[in-house]
């Protein structure tokens, strides 16, 4: 008769292996260890491949979802829905691969993921009532099957994803990148429900556990140095971010586009921080126009002028060797361009206290309106030749960047053209900046100004005739939101922009900001 042999312990905790006993695996100390009196002495970390991203990337995404068994038809819609329609367009005209291989390949070996990235799908195409005749494989569902209860399948496999993650404490970089990962997409899910608390905690809490770890993939850090910027605009704080790892920049080395795009993201958070930093008076002395800056952020200052101006050539480098032809190519050098353009005119005025310093970078503002104008003519001849969806992008479009030229560049003509384009070129929303309130907030923030429109009759009347080569006095500008505001502007509605995706109904949006001009009526 066959000796019976006692099988191998592959798992469990260090002791049951060397006693060759099976172990129950519980965590932080077995129990066959402690309810015996002995000391559990822990266990090892996952050998590679197992349950690493190695091994859970190692197959392709499947042709069809219906390889999860587990799954029901509303999920496995939603999946075919998320992998046709929403990976592709969540960077815009960026490149989505980030998206469309990384995160999907996940959804369907990692739970958490995959619930995560349900909840991204539903929302996404009640946020932008997507077409699912673009998909062979969700084509047939109809639009009543997915309106019944949508909130609650949402919410459902968002706290299924939370459940997942919610386990014993490890410090193995295969958990942590997963970690991370459902992170970004708990963000992602932040944004399209409008909730900027909940995204910028995310963010927060994501970048926390990034310093923290090690072995982290560079896709995962990619993302979370770009998410570190958009907190600065919406946060409360002035310091609502850590940096991620380190925005310090050392000698540039831009082999890829999304080498230059991560780099220049350091950038754009350590202006946006001085920013911040100098919007709520901080680091000043004296008072007014009498205020100067202390001689560490001056400093900061001029490295980071320093760093934008070093990053510069190497880009134009890299600019001058890429394929234009490729689509995705082409959108990217001119928002890189734009960007770093932007981010100029940040770090230069960063510490200012007066709002004419602006009036300096002409140049500048006429180079990103005419960056702009470009990426018009490319959209138009995409339109051309199908329809694209301009819902909701993850990351940081054209939006905010020509918002920033239409209430920061005095120059009427300018300032005009890029409001236009703001209205042409946005997403629904980027992030967390909705374009329709943007374009309301640029308006009235022009007729302020130069006391024209609509909402202002006594006011213009007051003034006459504004030259449109020549800026408003520093006393009838709009300072910042965030610096002590005197009163509240009141936009309405019916002036945002007409959107299929964005259908407003009438209502009043106040913004605080702050006026210093008062007519004069002698």
């Amino acid at each position: 008769m066959t000796r019976k042999g006692v099988p191998k312990v592959r798992t469990g905790c260090l002791t049951c292996k060397k006693r060759r006993v099976k172990c129950d695996e519980t965590r932080p100390a077995c129990k066959r260890c402690t309810s015996t009196g002995r000391n559990c002495d822990g266990y090892m970390p996952p050998p590679p491949g197992y349950m690493s991203w190695d091994r859970l990337l190692s197959s392709p995404v499947p042709s069809s979802p219906s390889s999860l068994p587990e799954a029901d038809d509303l999920e496995l819609r939603s999946l075919a829905f998320y992998r046709h329609i929403v990976a592709p367009r969540l960077c815009g005209p960026l490149d989505s691969s980030f998206w469309t291989k990384l995160v999907a390949q996940m959804a369907y070996s990692e739970p958490a993921t995959r619930h995560a990235v349900l909840a991204i799908s539903r929302l996404y195409e009640d946020f932008g009532h997507g077409d699912l005749s673009e998909t062979t494989a969700a084509r047939g569902a109809t639009r009543a099957t997915t309106d019944v209860g949508s909130g609650g399948f949402v919410i459902h496999h968002y706290n299924a994803a939370i459940s997942h993650l919610v386990g014993p404490p490890t410090s193995s970089p295969a958990d942590l990148n997963t970690v991370l990962l459902v992170c970004i997409l708990f963000t992602c899910i932040e944004f399209l429900r409008g909730d900027t608390e909940s995204a910028i905690r995310h963010s927060q809490h994501g970048i926390s556990l990034l310093n923290s770890g090690a072995g982290i993939r560079p896709e995962l850090v990619r993302v979370f140095r770009h998410l570190s910027i958009f907190p600065y605009f919406f946060g409360g704080q002035v310091s609502p971010i850590p940096p991620v790892l380190s925005d310090a920049q050392g000698a540039v080395k831009l082999d890829t586009l999304d080498d230059a795009l991560e780099s220049l993201d350091g950038l754009l958070a350590r202006a946006v921080r001085l920013l911040r930093v100098s919007d709520h008076g901080h680091h000043h002395v004296g008072t007014g126009r009498e205020a100067r800056p202390l001689e560490p952020k001056l400093r900061d200052k001029e490295t980071l002028e320093e760093d934008l101006d070093a990053w510069w050539p190497v880009f134009d480098q890299l600019r001058q060797r890429s394929d234009v032809s490729e689509h995705t190519t082409t959108w990217t050098l001119l928002i890189l361009e734009m960007r770093w353009t932007c981010c100029r005119i940040w770090a230069r005025t960063c510490l200012a206290v007066g709002e004419t310093i602006y009036d300096d970078d002409l140049d500048k503002f006429t180079r990103m309106v005419a960056l702009g104008t470009r990426a018009t003519r490319l959209l138009e001849r995409e339109r051309s030749g199908a329809p694209t969806n301009r819902t909701f992008m993850f990351v940081m479009g054209f939006c905010p960047l020509m918002f920033f030229v239409a209430t920061k560049c005095r120059f009427l003509g300018l300032r005009l053209h890029a409001l236009s384009l703001l209205r042409r070129l946005s997403y629904a929303r980027e992030m967390l900046w909705d374009a329709s309130t943007l374009y309301a907030i640029g308006k009235r923030i022009i007729e302020i100004e130069h006391g024209i429109g609509e909402l202002m009759p006594e006011e213009a009347d007051g003034r006459g005739e504004m030259d449109a080569d020549v800026p408003p006095p520093d006393e009838a500008r709009v300072r910042d939101s965030g610096r002590r505001a005197r009163e509240h502007v009141r936009v309405a509605l019916s002036d945002l922009i007409s959107a299929s995706c964005c259908d407003y109904s009438m209502a009043v949006l106040s913004i605080p900001i702050h006026r210093a001009w008062q007519r004069d009526n002698s």
